[in-house]
Protein backbone atom coordinates (compact mmCIF):
# COMPACT_ATOMS: atom_id res chain seq x y z
CA UNK A 1 0.00 0.00 0.00
CA UNK A 2 0.82 3.68 -0.59
CA UNK A 3 2.84 5.38 2.49
CA UNK A 4 4.18 9.04 3.22
CA UNK A 5 8.01 9.54 2.18
CA UNK A 6 7.54 13.01 3.40
CA UNK A 7 5.27 14.93 5.10
CA UNK A 8 6.09 18.87 7.33
CA UNK A 9 3.89 21.56 8.71
CA UNK A 10 4.42 24.93 9.25
CA UNK A 11 3.81 26.51 11.84
CA UNK A 12 3.66 24.04 14.30
CA UNK A 13 1.48 26.59 16.37
CA UNK A 14 -0.27 29.16 14.23
CA UNK A 15 -2.17 31.85 15.22
CA UNK A 16 -4.98 34.18 13.95
CA UNK A 17 -3.63 35.30 10.08
CA UNK A 18 -1.27 32.51 9.83
CA UNK A 19 -1.51 30.18 6.94
CA UNK A 20 -1.39 26.63 7.72
CA UNK A 21 0.78 24.70 5.60
CA UNK A 22 1.07 21.11 5.13
CA UNK A 23 2.79 19.42 2.86
CA UNK A 24 2.70 15.42 2.08
CA UNK A 25 5.04 13.49 -0.40
CA UNK A 26 3.80 10.06 -1.39
CA UNK A 27 6.21 6.98 -1.96
CA UNK A 28 5.12 6.06 -5.14
CA UNK A 29 2.74 7.33 -7.61
CA UNK A 30 -0.52 8.19 -6.72
CA UNK A 31 -3.91 7.63 -8.58
CA UNK A 32 -4.58 11.92 -7.50
CA UNK A 33 -3.48 14.02 -5.23
CA UNK A 34 -3.61 12.90 -1.41
CA UNK A 35 -6.85 13.92 0.07
CA UNK A 36 -6.39 15.54 3.64
CA UNK A 37 -8.39 15.60 6.77
CA UNK A 38 -8.10 16.95 10.52
CA UNK A 39 -9.16 16.32 14.01
CA UNK A 40 -11.12 18.75 14.80
CA UNK A 41 -12.05 19.62 11.28
CA UNK A 42 -10.11 22.48 9.28
CA UNK A 43 -10.57 23.48 5.56
CA UNK A 44 -7.97 23.43 3.46
CA UNK A 45 -7.04 24.23 -0.10
CA UNK A 46 -5.34 21.53 -1.56
CA UNK A 47 -2.63 21.50 -4.81
CA UNK A 48 -1.12 18.78 -5.49
CA UNK A 49 0.12 17.59 -2.27
CA UNK A 50 0.13 21.14 -0.78
CA UNK A 51 -2.35 21.86 1.63
CA UNK A 52 -3.30 25.51 3.33
CA UNK A 53 -5.52 27.13 5.52
CA UNK A 54 -5.50 30.63 6.89
CA UNK A 55 -6.55 30.36 10.68
CA UNK A 56 -9.52 32.70 11.91
CA UNK A 57 -10.20 34.12 15.63
CA UNK A 58 -12.24 30.60 17.67
CA UNK A 59 -9.84 28.27 16.15
CA UNK A 60 -7.78 26.75 18.89
CA UNK A 61 -6.73 23.86 20.01
CA UNK A 62 -4.37 20.81 18.58
CA UNK A 63 -5.16 19.24 15.41
CA UNK A 64 -3.83 15.63 13.88
CA UNK A 65 -4.14 15.37 10.35
CA UNK A 66 -4.74 12.24 8.45
CA UNK A 67 -4.01 11.77 4.21
CA UNK A 68 -6.02 9.18 2.18
CA UNK A 69 -4.12 7.68 -0.39
CA UNK A 70 -4.07 5.42 -3.60
CA UNK A 71 -1.59 4.21 -5.93
CA UNK A 72 -1.68 2.81 -9.05
CA UNK A 73 -2.40 -0.90 -8.34
CA UNK A 74 -5.56 0.53 -6.50
CA UNK A 75 -4.12 -0.16 -3.31
CA UNK A 76 -5.89 2.69 -0.63
CA UNK A 77 -3.96 3.96 2.85
CA UNK A 78 -4.54 6.33 5.29
CA UNK A 79 -1.72 7.59 6.75
CA UNK A 80 -1.32 9.82 9.99
CA UNK A 81 -0.02 13.37 9.03
CA UNK A 82 1.86 15.48 11.15
CA UNK A 83 -0.02 17.37 14.01
CA UNK A 84 0.05 20.92 14.69
CA UNK A 85 -1.62 23.49 17.35
CA UNK A 86 -3.43 26.76 16.91
CA UNK A 87 -3.97 29.60 19.40
CA UNK A 88 -6.29 32.45 18.52
CA UNK A 89 -6.72 33.33 22.50
CA UNK A 90 -4.43 35.83 24.00
CA UNK A 91 -3.19 35.14 27.39
CA UNK A 92 -5.60 36.93 30.45
CA UNK A 93 -3.03 38.63 33.14
CA UNK A 94 -3.95 39.22 36.42
CA UNK A 95 -2.37 41.15 38.41
CA UNK A 96 -2.70 39.45 41.77
CA UNK A 97 -1.03 42.15 44.00
CA UNK A 98 1.11 45.61 43.73
CA UNK A 99 1.45 48.10 46.30
CA UNK A 100 -0.54 51.24 46.27
CA UNK A 101 2.42 53.41 47.44
CA UNK A 102 5.96 53.36 47.35
CA UNK A 103 9.01 55.58 49.15
CA UNK A 104 11.51 56.47 46.92
CA UNK A 105 14.00 56.98 49.60
CA UNK A 106 16.54 54.57 48.78
CA UNK A 107 16.68 51.11 50.10
CA UNK A 108 13.31 51.40 52.02
CA UNK A 109 10.87 50.26 49.05
CA UNK A 110 10.79 47.23 46.78
CA UNK A 111 7.71 47.78 44.18
CA UNK A 112 6.70 43.49 44.28
CA UNK A 113 3.99 43.13 41.50
CA UNK A 114 2.55 39.17 41.96
CA UNK A 115 0.82 38.04 38.48
CA UNK A 116 -0.99 34.93 37.31
CA UNK A 117 -2.40 33.87 33.52
CA UNK A 118 -4.39 32.03 32.06
CA UNK A 119 -2.27 29.43 30.43
CA UNK A 120 1.32 28.28 30.72
CA UNK A 121 3.67 31.01 29.48
CA UNK A 122 7.66 31.04 29.70
CA UNK A 123 9.70 33.54 31.97
CA UNK A 124 11.09 34.75 29.19
CA UNK A 125 8.07 36.10 28.00
CA UNK A 126 6.84 38.18 31.02
CA UNK A 127 7.72 41.92 30.47
CA UNK A 128 7.28 44.14 33.27
CA UNK A 129 8.14 48.18 33.22
CA UNK A 130 7.46 50.89 35.79
CA UNK A 131 6.97 54.05 34.32
CA UNK A 132 9.32 53.62 30.97
CA UNK A 133 11.42 51.46 33.42
CA UNK A 134 12.38 47.56 33.30
CA UNK A 135 11.31 46.07 36.13
CA UNK A 136 14.42 44.67 38.20
CA UNK A 137 13.87 41.41 38.14
CA UNK A 138 11.08 39.08 37.39
CA UNK A 139 10.82 35.07 38.67
CA UNK A 140 8.16 32.43 38.12
CA UNK A 141 6.83 29.85 35.96
CA UNK A 142 3.96 28.47 34.18
CA UNK A 143 0.90 30.62 35.55
CA UNK A 144 2.25 32.43 38.35
CA UNK A 145 4.97 35.50 38.28
CA UNK A 146 6.29 37.89 40.73
CA UNK A 147 8.57 41.22 39.45
CA UNK A 148 10.41 43.66 41.20
CA UNK A 149 11.71 47.26 41.22
CA UNK A 150 14.00 48.82 43.90
CA UNK A 151 12.94 52.34 44.13
CA UNK A 152 15.94 54.49 43.81
CA UNK A 153 16.96 58.08 44.89
CA UNK A 154 16.40 59.74 41.69
CA UNK A 155 12.98 58.22 40.77
CA UNK A 156 9.81 60.70 39.91
CA UNK A 157 7.58 61.14 42.86
CA UNK A 158 3.67 60.71 42.20
CA UNK A 159 1.68 58.30 39.99
CA UNK A 160 3.89 55.63 38.25
CA UNK A 161 1.95 53.26 35.96
CA UNK A 162 2.88 49.84 35.95
CA UNK A 163 2.79 47.76 32.94
CA UNK A 164 2.49 43.58 32.39
CA UNK A 165 2.62 42.19 29.11
CA UNK A 166 2.71 38.32 28.69
CA UNK A 167 2.87 36.77 25.19
CA UNK A 168 2.06 32.89 24.97
CA UNK A 169 3.69 30.10 22.91
CA UNK A 170 1.11 31.35 19.90
CA UNK A 171 1.91 34.63 19.95
CA UNK A 172 -0.99 36.56 21.78
CA UNK A 173 -0.13 39.18 23.94
CA UNK A 174 -1.95 39.77 27.16
CA UNK A 175 -1.70 43.15 28.92
CA UNK A 176 -2.53 44.02 33.20
CA UNK A 177 -2.18 47.37 34.66
CA UNK A 178 -1.88 49.04 37.79
CA UNK A 179 -0.52 52.54 39.59
CA UNK A 180 1.87 52.83 42.03
CA UNK A 181 2.45 55.93 43.68
CA UNK A 182 6.15 56.73 44.80
CA UNK A 183 6.47 59.13 47.84
CA UNK A 184 10.02 61.26 49.44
Amino acid sequence: PPALAASSVSPAVARAGDDIVIAATANETLVRAPALRTTPSLSFTASGGTFRHRVVAGENGGFTSALDLEDLAGNVATVAGPAFAVDTVAPVVTITSAPLFASRVPGRSVVTVNLSVSEDVALDDVSAVIGDVDFDVCSGAARSFSCSYAVRAGDVDGDRGVSIVVRDGGGNSGFAAANVIATP
